[in-house]
């Protein structure tokens, strides 16, 4: 054998492994920054997805963000972009709020597409958290009136049925505007920070995995390693 050739053996071998060990567990993946902006790179996270779902037999939820296309949106309608200087997040109010919701909509819906061109048999479902109240959120006052804090998923909430054996060939692929559970009638939307969401729907469904993919180098030591 060369060292260009595979081993396949050894490559199935490896598979079911992993499948014994993971099958019929539940993972959440989350991406966005730079990544988010890359098709290449959003075109690899789908491959590497649907090899995890359809050879592993997992049960997979996604959750994107998309700063940089909601920075470029305020910048294309002449908005100022701002963000809390102690915590990095966005100040949202009225007009962010709705130039967040459309930009990462469209991105959403590009991401989808992406994930439903590699996998013919899978079925990837994008929406926002605030779709059928999947994920209800706070509003934090102080931070434009439309930023949302500490999300939680609605129990019995369609996110529920998509992650279920019934539906093995769904994959949520979510976006962080939320339900907000204190609208009494205004505004139901807040923007919340995705890895929070993330977070929060791992925490719901029990997650084996929660993985963070990201193009900051992590945390650094003084050698810069």
């Amino acid at each position: 054998m060369t060292s260009h050739e595979i081993d396949w053996f050894n490559v199935l071998e490896e598979t079911m492994k992993w499948r014994k060990f993971y099958e019929g567990s539940r993972i959440v993946v989350k991406f966005g920054g730079a990544l988010a902006e890359a098709p290449k790179v959003v075109l690899n996270i789908a491959k590497q997805v649907i090899c995890l779902k359809e050879f592993i037999r997992l049960s997979v939820v996604v959750v994107h963000s998309g700063g940089k296309q909601v920075d470029a949106k305020l910048e294309a309608l002449g908005k100022e972009i701002k963000r809390d200087q102690k915590t990095g997040l966005r100040i949202t109010d009225q007009n962010t709020l709705e130039a967040t919701d459309d930009s990462l909509g469209c991105l959403n819906r590009d991401i989808v597409e992406t994930f439903r061109n590699v996998g013919h048999d899978i079925i990837p479902v994008g929406a926002a958290g605030y779709k059928q109240n999947i994920v209800a959120t706070s509003c934090g006052r102080d931070l434009g009136g439309f930023t949302g804090h500490l999300p939680v998923v609605s129990e019995g909430s369609c996110l529920d049925d998509w992650s279920a054996d019934d539906f093995a060939s769904y994959i949520p692929i979510i976006y962080p505007i939320c339900q907000n559970r204190d609208s009494n009638g205004q505004e139901n939307r807040l923007n919340v920070n995705a890895d929070d969401v993330a977070a929060a729907i791992a925490e719901h469904l029990k997650v084996k995995r929660f993985i963070l993919c990201s193009d900051i180098p992590g945390v650094l030591d003084a050698e810069g390693k």
